[in-house]
C-alpha cells in the first residue's frame, strides 16, 4: 500500500464525513431532520459552486485542455470536503487545476478524445443503412470507455499512481468491479436524464456528479483496501492480465 493510500484512508473519515453524516441525520425522523436539512442546503450550495468552477476552469484551458485538470480539481475538492475539511472551492480548485494541468492531460485527455470520436461515430453510423453495425459497435465501445473514465479522477485523489498509468488501473478496476462501475454509470445517466428534462438542474448537476461519483468511488476503494489488508487475502490471486480477481492491488 503506497503513501497516497495511507494518507487517503486517514482523511476519508467514513464515520464523520459530511455526506455520511447526512445519511445518518436524515434517517432520524425525530432528532436529526434539522441537521439533515442544513446538510442538504450545504450540498446544494457546494454542488452549485463546483459546477460553476468546473465550467470556468474548463473554459480557462480553452475547453479542450481545460476539462481534464478541471475534472481532477473538482474531484479533489469534493474528496476533501467529504473528509471533513472546510473547503474554498475556487481557491483550492484553482491550485489543484494549476498543479494537475499537465499530468491530467495524460490521464484523461486521450480518453475524452476517444469518447468524443466514439459518440460521433455512434450518432452518424446508426442513421446510415448498412453501417448500423458500426454504430452499435461504437456505442458499446463508448459505454465501456465511460465505465473506465468514471474511475480516473476519484482514483487520482486516492492512490499515488503516475498519470499515464491511471487509465490502465482504471480499466483493471472497471473490469474487476463491474457492479460498482454500473452503479457509477447509472448515477451519471440519471443525473444526465434529469438535467435534460429539467435544464435548470444544470446549475447543480455537474457538481452533483462529482459529489456522487467521488463519494461512491472512495467507498469502493476503501472496501478494496480493507480486503487487501485482510489476513485471508492471497496476493497471488491478483492477476495483471485478464480479468483480475478482487481485491485489486494498485501501486
Amino acid at each position: 500500500m503506497n503513501s497516497r493510500v495511507l494518507a487517503g484512508r486517514s482523511e476519508a473519515t467514513p464515520i464523520g464525513g459530511p455526506l455520511t453524516r447526512l445519511f445518518r441525520s436524515t434517517g432520524r425522523a425525530q432528532q436529526g431532520w434539522a441537521l439533515g436539512l442544513l446538510d442538504i442546503s450545504d450540498l446544494i450550495v457546494l454542488c452549485a459552486k463546483v459546477s460553476l468552477f468546473f465550467v470556468v476552469a474548463s473554459l480557462a484551458g480553452g475547453l479542450v485542455l481545460g476539462v481534464a485538470p478541471a475534472t481532477v480539481a473538482a474531484a479533489t475538492v469534493i474528496r476533501r470536503w467529504n473528509s471533513g475539511f472546510a473547503v474554498r472551492v475556487f481557491a483550492e480548485g484553482l491550485a489543484v487545476w494549476r498543479t494537475e494541468f499537465i499530468p491530467s492531460q495524460a490521464a484523461l485527455l486521450p480518453g475524452y478524445m476517444a469518447a468524443a470520436v466514439l459518440a460521433f461515430n455512434a450518432r452518424i453510423f446508426t442513421t446510415i443503412p448498412g453501417a448500423r453495425g458500426l454504430g452499435w459497435l461504437s456505442l458499446v465501445g463508448l459505454v465501456f470507455l465511460l465505465g473506465v473514465l468514471v474511475w480516473i479522477a476519484p482514483m487520482n485523489t486516492y492512490y499515488n499512481v503516475k498519470p499515464a498509468k491511471l487509465i490502465l488501473f482504471a480499466t483493471k478496476f472497471a473490469l474487476a468491479r463491474p457492479i460498482p462501475t454500473i452503479i457509477l454509470l447509472f448515477t451519471g445517466t440519471v443525473l444526465g436524464a434529469a438535467t435534460a428534462y429539467l435544464p435548470g438542474l444544470s446549475i447543480i448537476s455537474v457538481g452533483g456528479w462529482f459529489l456522487a461519483s467521488t463519494y461512491l468511488a472512495t467507498r469502493f476503494f476503501d472496501e478494496n483496501q480493507d480486503r487487501l489488508a485482510s489476513p485471508s487475502h492471497n496476493p497471488s490471486s491478483d492477476r495483471v492480465l485478464g480479468l483480475p480477481t478482487e481485491p485489486l492491488s494498485i501501486h
